[in-house]
């Protein structure tokens, strides 16, 4: 984020009566990727081949600092939900918003009441992202390029096309930071650059403002929870921005019905 971005938070916390913007921890600096099988159950489980991992050189630090500027982003979006502007539904009653970001312009965000424990979801979206596209078709490869520190890494993401092939596949490079807290799990993130991944010719290299994945316990029940997907991309190309706004809409509510068959199939193989 630059000065003036900066400047917009803090203007933000002090109307919003939250005083300067601190970023959230996590309740544990713990290695964030348990394995899949303890469903990342208790903050005190830690992965030995990853724990206490730091960020080290100028560039790693960098990387960390995109990663938290992500999160306080992702952060005050939901801390503004009674500003959302709805945009449409589905028949499950999944809802899609929009947010306008200063700096960054129009942001979606899925909603959608899940019927599964938050853990589940945590494991699939957040923990496994290089396994999603064994069960979603809106991706079509994802890779980890780089385990920063324990909170932060760096994929490659591809998408597949959209709209019936009006909109054809992007490639990504993204930072992300995963946190834990008490009420929800979190992934945030944002376009980087990594030198193993260069722009190259096969693909359009789209641009992801921040964004991410939240998974929102449920106060009263443990086995429900909200799934909640920010989405602001740059898909460049010369494409209108209307068919890209329907797209990116239509491709939100195939993730989550991507991922419900996918919870279906993972509870039927637990029972």
């Amino acid at each position: 984020l630059g000065g003036t971005e900066r400047a917009y938070l803090a203007a933000l916390n002090a109307a919003s009566g939250q005083g300067p913007l601190l970023y959230p921890r996590a309740l544990s600096d713990g290695q964030f990727y348990s394995p899949p099988e303890s469903l990342a159950g208790s903050d005190e489980e830690l992965d030995e081949e990853g724990h206490g991992r730091r960020a080290v050189t100028a560039q790693e630090k960098e990387f960390v600092r995109q990663g938290r500027d992500a999160m306080a982003v992702v952060d005050q979006i939901l801390a503004q939900e009674e500003n959302w502007k709805f945009e449409k539904n589905n028949e499950l009653g999944d809802a899609v918003y929009s947010l306008e970001i200063p700096f960054h312009g129009k942001t979606f965000i899925l909603k959608a009441f899940m019927q599964c424990q938050a853990e589940l979801v945590y494991q699939e979206v957040i923990l496994q992202p290089e396994k999603m596209v064994q069960w979603n078709r809106t991706i079509s490869a994802c890779q980890i390029l780089q385990r920063v520190d324990d909170n932060t890494l760096i994929s490659y993401d591809v998408s597949a096309g959209a709209a019936g092939g009006v909109v054809s596949p992007r490639d990504f490079v993204n930072v992300r930071r995963v946190e834990r807290r008490r009420d929800r799990y979190i992934s945030a993130g944002m376009a980087t650059i990594h030198e193993t991944k260069p722009p190259h010719g096969r693909y359009v290299r789209g641009e992801n403002g921040p964004g991410g994945f939240v998974v929102l316990k449920s106060n009263s029940n443990p086995s429900v929870c909200t799934f909640i997907w920010v989405l602001n991309t740059d898909l460049k190309g010369r494409l209108p921005r209307y068919l890209i706004h329907q797209s990116l809409a239509a491709t939100m509510f195939e993730f989550v019905s991507h991922l419900r068959q996918r919870i279906s199939e993972l509870r039927s193989v637990l029972r």
